[in-house]
């Protein structure tokens, strides 16, 4: 199964497909509709549940499995559990200054 994503284009295909399904899932079923009548810091603190769980389940072992999958370009002291932890860092800085903008 992997093989398949060797190639960059499908790998952008598959990437593409996902975000249209969570897009379209996102238009069915809003999140404002299921969590009712509650107010907007009651459903941020549910989404930031969500996150929190979601987060050491999901996020970290595909970020894990991404570096190891990397093609390389970082230099060698940027390895392991510490560029594991930068590219998070960096990534959730990227994240929030792209919410900003």
């Amino acid at each position: 199964m992997e093989q398949w994503l060797q190639f960059p284009p499908t790998k952008g295909l598959v990437i593409l497909l996902v975000f249209v399904a969570l897009f379209a899932l996102e238009r069915l079923f809003p999140v404002a509709q299921w969590l009712g009548g509650l107010g907007r810091l009651a459903k941020n603190l549910a989404l930031a549940s969500f996150n929190f769980i979601a987060s050491p389940l999901i996020v970290i072992p595909l970020s894990a499995w991404a570096a190891s999958h990397s093609l390389n370009w970082h230099p060698l002291w940027w390895s392991g559990r510490f560029g594991l932890g930068l590219d998070l860092l960096l990534l959730d800085l990227w994240i929030y200054w792209w919410h900003r903008a």
